[in-house]
């Protein structure tokens, strides 16, 4: 049990016994739940650090951005103009030279880079999916998360579990509940057939239907959705 108080001197954090847990005092210690575990967030002189109980990891604050945390040793933040990744185990792999990151889960990260953004893989260093012109914001559906991307061809859905739920291919895709379970409907235009097809997909990726529609019964697929 860890505990937060305030004092003159700013804030600092105690075990049950009343014994610093760290050294000093910050001017803010912020609890947060990342990844199902507690972190607290350190500000001292306007710079950002992360105290990581579970493994007794602390960053000192000298960063622009709350860390978020992708494992107890692999961390992202921001750095000068910079986002990168800290890792705790493996210094050589600490560079911020990306405009922006989002993870998908503790391996998955989108890097942007320019215009564009890339899914990579922070273990291996694989690039998965290159030339993503737009992301959404990550939607939660409790025990897992997925993110709508653009290509140049379209649409496509990243999930936490997955990796790639869905290519970026379909004109739209849109998630639908029946009661708590999720499912999926995409929509892809066939120019050389002049058909739309349209699949419905449960939350695991497997198809329950499809549907193809001609040119001038585009209306229909409105009507039913």
């Amino acid at each position: 049990t860890t505990y937060l108080i305030k004092d003159s001197k700013g804030m600092r954090l105690t075990d049950k016994q009343g014994k610093d847990v760290l050294k000093k005092s910050y001017e803010l210690i912020e609890p947060e739940i990342q990844r199902e575990r507690v972190t607290f967030h350190l500000l001292e002189d306007g710079k950002l650090g992360i105290y990581n109980p579970r493994n007794n990891v602390l960053i000192s604050p000298k960063f622009v951005r709350k860390i978020d945390l992708l494992s107890d040793t692999v961390y992202i933040t921001r750095m000068g103009s910079g986002s990168g990744i800290l890792n705790i185990n493996d210094q050589a792999k600490e560079q911020f030279e990306y405009e922006q990151i989002e993870s998908l889960n503790d391996t998955l990260i989108l890097v942007k880079e320019g215009e564009y953004w890339s899914l990579k893989n922070i273990i291996s260093d694989d690039k998965l999916l290159d030339d993503i012109i737009q992301i959404e914001g990550k939607k939660d559906f409790g025990d897992f998360q997925q993110i709508k991307f653009r290509k140049a061809k379209g649409y496509g859905l990243l999930d936490s579990r997955f990796g790639i739920f869905l290519p970026g291919v379909y004109n739209e895709i849109l998630s639908l509940k029946s009661s708590d379970v999720p499912y999926f409907f995409a929509e892809r235009y066939l120019a050389d057939s002049e058909f739309y097809i349209v699949l419905y997909i449960n939350k695991d990726g497997e198809k329950i239907k499809s549907i193809a529609y001609r040119e001038d019964e585009y209306e229909n697929i409105l009507c039913e959705n």
